[in-house]
């Protein structure tokens, strides 16, 4: 299944910071642990943007879903984000956008644009 995947100005934002907020504080092995995780959460996303462990979250905005990146790690306690992402599907294809990449201790609702009037 053909999947078209894009990450969103902010969503780069994000893990950019998430990438240096953790070379700065724990490291640069810890950076790439994170980086690592992350990919895997991106690359789960786009192979199957209804994944198993992926929720969704109609109430924050039409589409949205979300995917907490400790369901890609090893161990659970190694990661504390949370991909957020849109996935439609039209015939064979979906469009997968992330939308944020954001901890799990910030509320979406502030850092997510609703589409709802």
């Amino acid at each position: 299944m053909a999947t078209q995947f894009s990450l969103t100005s902010a969503a780069s934002r994000d893990i950019k910071a998430i990438l240096r907020h953790s070379a700065r504080t724990l490291g640069s092995a810890q950076r790439r642990v994170y980086w690592n995780l992350i990919q895997q959460a991106l690359n789960r996303i786009a192979e199957e943007p209804l994944c198993v462990g992926s929720k969704s979250c109609e109430e924050l905005r039409p589409g949205l879903r979300s995917l907490h990146v400790a369901r890609i790690a090893a161990r659970q306690s190694s990661a504390a984000h949370i991909v957020y992402y849109s996935a439609a599907k039209a015939g064979e294809t979906w469009s997968v956008a992330v939308i944020r990449v954001l901890h799990d201790r910030m509320n979406p609702e502030l850092h997510i644009e609703s589409d709802r009037g």
